[in-house]
Parts: C-alpha cells; sequence; structure tokens
C-alpha cells in the first residue's frame, strides 16, 4: 500500500472515516486528510503564541471562512448531496478545525448550529454558523482555554462578497490576535496582536488608552518560513522517511499519494 494525502471532504460520514483509518492502522500506513493550513510557518507561529499564553487565558475564539458565490456554479460537487457536499464539508472544516488546532484542543462541544441558504432540496448547506464551548478537563494540553471560552464559527459558500474572507480571532485576559487569509498565507496574510498592559505609575490618568491605568500594545507580524506553499509544508512533514533538511532534494521519494476532489 501507499501513504494517503486525501482532500477534503475525507468521508461523508465519521463512521466511514474509522473504517479507513482502522485500515490504515493496520497496514502501518499514513491517511490524512489534507488540512494543509496548519503546516504553514504562519499559523505554526499563531498556535505557539496563544498555546504559550502570548495573550493570557484564552476567553473567545472565532474563525470566518467566507467564499463570493461567483467561486462556484451552482451545479458544483460542493452543492451535491449524493457527493458528501455542503458548507461545513468544505469552507467550514476549516472553521472546526481551527477552533482546535490554534487553542490545542481537541474536544470542544458545539453548543447551536444554525445552517441556510439550502440547497439541493434542502440537503446541502449553502452557509453554517455554530457556537462552541470548552468544557473544563477538555481543554487540551496548552491549557490556556480559560474556564468559560467560548468559540463560533461563520462558513459561507454563497457570500455576498466580492472577495474571499478567511479570518481567525482570538482574544484573552492580557490582549487580542487576529491572523488574516490563515487559509492561503503565503498568498499574503497578516498577524496583529494587541496587548494590554499596566501603565506605570498613572493609575488614575484619563490619557490613558484604555483608563483605569491601562494602555494597549499593537504588533504586526509576518511569517512566510523559506517562501513556500502550505503543500510544500505538509508533504515535507509528513513524509515518513524525512531528512531533517527541508531541501527539495532530501524529501522522501515515495512521498503521499494526493487524491484531489
Amino acid at each position: 500500500g501507499k501513504h494517503v494525502l486525501c482532500e477534503k471532504p475525507f468521508t461523508a460520514n465519521a463512521e466511514e472515516a474509522r473504517a479507513v483509518q482502522s485500515v490504515a492502522a493496520k497496514r502501518k500506513l499514513l491517511c490524512r486528510e489534507a488540512f494543509h493550513y496548519k503546516e504553514h510557518p504562519a499559523n505554526k507561529a499563531v498556535a505557539e503564541l496563544l498555546q504559550s499564553g502570548g495573550i493570557g487565558q484564552l476567553k473567545q475564539l472565532a474563525v470566518q471562512v467566507l467564499i463570493p458565490a461567483w467561486a462556484f456554479t451552482k451545479d458544483d460537487i460542493r452543492f451535491q448531496a449524493r457527493l458528501a457536499g455542503g458548507t461545513m464539508m468544505d469552507a467550514g472544516c476549516y472553521c472546526a478545525h481551527t477552533l482546535r488546532f490554534f487553542p490545542g484542543c481537541s474536544k470542544p462541544v458545539v453548543t447551536s448550529a444554525a445552517a441556510g441558504k439550502l440547497v439541493d432540496g434542502g440537503a446541502v448547506d449553502g452557509c453554517m454558523q455554530a457556537a462552541l464551548s470548552y468544557p473544563a478537563g477538555r481543554s487540551g494540553a496548552s491549557g490556556v482555554l480559560g474556564a468559560a471560552a467560548v468559540g463560533s464559527l461563520e462558513a459561507d459558500l454563497r457570500h455576498k462578497g466580492l472577495w474571499p474572507r478567511t479570518r481567525f480571532t482570538a482574544t484573552g485576559t492580557k490582549g487580542r490576535l487576529e491572523i488574516n487569509n490563515f487559509i492561503l498565507p503565503s498568498m499574503g496574510h497578516s498577524i496583529s496582536v494587541t496587548k494590554t498592559l499596566t501603565q506605570p505609575d498613572s493609575p488614575n490618568n484619563k490619557a490613558d488608552s484604555l483608563g483605569d491605568g491601562l494602555r494597549e500594545q499593537r504588533q504586526s507580524i509576518e511569517v512566510y518560513g523559506s517562501g513556500e506553499s502550505n503543500y510544500y509544508y505538509q508533504v515535507a512533514g509528513d513524509s515518513p522517511k524525512e531528512s531533517s533538511s527541508n531541501s527539495r532534494s532530501n524529501r522522501s521519494r515515495k512521498g503521499a499519494v494526493v487524491v484531489a476532489e
């Protein structure tokens, strides 16, 4: 057999996914869905900053992946129920993944969800909004999620805007972080970090930016690494016989089988 790097949707449901993973495990092969965004240095930097407490304990996480309606025709596979179509199986899966990946939490709980812009006889969601919570004991290894931390996602494949929008924001006890274009950061992205700091010797100084002796410190960051795309980092990282070097000449010749949509 061969290692498989598969385009989303990986399967149509959880039962099918478990069956595929079971076969891969028995044969000691890698079978992975292509969430390529998390392999890029920019998104790794965001995850490291949040999980190290860079903006304190996390209180609120929000993500948007909005794709303009002109991007896909009405008969596109994304809008066909028999082909596991739907916003959550496409743009929405990135949203759900970021709310786990960035804070380092594998098991948030969905508290509400609402589908809209239904197509294919109402069987396929054209957009989705959902809210999540992070219960105590499920905060993951990073331990930076506050006791009442919540998350929200908005995904839309029929958005009225002219250009795509992919944005993740995190609010913590010590500041706020936002990254724009997290899905394809190699094409251009922006990371902004706003930290809330104590203003020395001026507890009642009304000129402070936030009042009550507090001020904000803003920082803009861009992380491109070696300038490669997400896909390069993913395949190089997934290669079972990868050398410690990132050069193309040292990548495993066997690699992974990429299954496109």
